[in-house]
């Protein structure tokens, strides 16, 4: 069964407890914002012959996908998230728009939650979205009236919506929950706002065979990334060359796909395997996370950081207490230049170890970048930000 690590979370399909009654509460605000846009041009998949030569399984990037979200909560610090006092929300919906900005506000919404010292958040979301693939270079288009949902030609009016079901779900709702690094505190009086990130880019999965493609499937854990600090900056890395379709499996070093996530345009907070991971113990996880300590994760989880030559280097978690509150474990090390214009690239140099360097100082490696000899290296380019 695979492990998947989202925010220091695992994905977990199970609702949370509805919130007391008779107990304070405060309104505040949940934002669902866009993940990052402005694509560079595509290369590989580039032509639909591509399709009917070579078959086989393709990553997906959705146009557009409409998320559900039904319930907000906060749970206790040490406590369980699947304990966590969950507000439903009725009739919240948001969709990722690639024509759109990154990190631009898709919906915003009040919502009632429970008073007290809280560790993290929590977010309930419907496993079934409504999905549009409108990918022109690679020759996939949503069309509900195909047998796979899917074809290499356009329906009558464009690519059209079909419906998705995470296939990896067990229940009507997901959660995703994130912890804090310090214990917030909510009264009556506060107006407390949780923002989420919603990135489906390189999600989905169909397999092209005899001229068809099969019904699009989920792959890991749903691209979902609470907080309750805003974003500052996002940006996708790849050693693909696209981040529209391609075939998976192919290409040296395996296919990479990495979504940075900042507090500010300054300050890395998350970087997440958005495909394939690279070292051993993290092979079956579709998603691996590092943090740092900005105040919306445990600030030594990852130790995500971007030093003063603009480097960014972490740790990848391989095990985690059973309450996720510390890690038991790393397999790989981590450091890779940033750059800031989309099409430009970077080297991305690892070392599957779980014999992990410790930072100069601080929680993180923005006090400097980890020495290491590389066992290997990949091409990767900015592809959206």
């Amino acid at each position: 069964m695979k492990k998947t690590w989202v925010l220091l979370l695992a994905a977990i399909v199970v609702a949370g407890c509805a919130m007391k009654p008779n107990h304070p509460t405060a309104t505040g605000k949940l934002s669902i914002l866009n993940g990052p846009t402005a694509a560079a041009p595509a290369r590989g998949l580039s032509k639909k012959i591509s399709l009917s030569s070579l078959g086989g399984d393709y990553r997906l990037s959705p146009s557009k996908m409409t998320i559900t979200i039904t319930g907000v909560g906060f749970f206790p610090v040490g406590g369980n998230p699947m304990n966590s006092a969950i507000s439903a929300v009725s009739g919240f919906t948001a969709t990722y728009d690639r024509s759109m900005g990154s990190l631009a506000t898709l919906n915003t919404d009040g919502v009632v939650v429970q008073t007290g010292t809280f560790g993290g958040v929590v977010i309930n979301y419907s496993n079934t979205y409504t999905v549009v693939i409108d990918d022109s270079a690679a020759g996939i288009y949503s069309d509900p009236t195909s047998p796979g949902k899917l074809d290499t030609t356009p329906p009558s009016g464009g690519a059209q919506p079909i419906q998705v079901t995470d296939q990896n779900a067990g229940s009507e709702d997901g959660t995703s929950f994130v912890c804090f690094a310090s214990p917030v505190t909510i009264d009556t009086d506060s107006t407390p706002q949780v923002y989420v990130v919603f990135d489906p880019t390189h999600w989905l999965m169909t397999t092209f065979s005899n001229g068809s493609f099969s019904p699009p499937r989920t792959s890991g854990s749903p691209p979902i990334s609470p907080s309750i600090s805003k974003f500052g900056k996002a940006a996708f890395y790849s050693n693909i060359g696209t981040a529209m379709a391609y075939k998976w499996g192919v290409g040296a070093g395996g296919n990479v796909s990495l979504l940075f996530l900042y507090g500010d345009s300054a300050t890395p907070v998350s970087v997440t395997w958005q495909d394939q991971a690279v070292c051993p113990s993290s092979s079956d996880m579709d998603w691996v996370v590092a943090f740092n300590g900005n105040g919306i994760s445990f600030g030594t989880y990852g130790m995500l950081g971007l030093d003063a030559n603009h480097t960014l280097a972490w740790a990848s978690p391989s095990a985690a207490s059973a309450d996720r509150a510390s890690i038991t474990g790393y397999d790989g090390v981590f450091r890779m230049p940033e750059i800031s214009t989309v099409g430009q690239t970077t080297v991305l140099s690892y070392l599957c170890t779980s014999t992990i360097p410790q930072p100069v100082s601080g929680p993180n490696y923005s006090t400097g970048a980890p020495n290491f000899a590389p066992a290997a290296t990949l091409t990767m380019t900015l592809l959206e930000d």
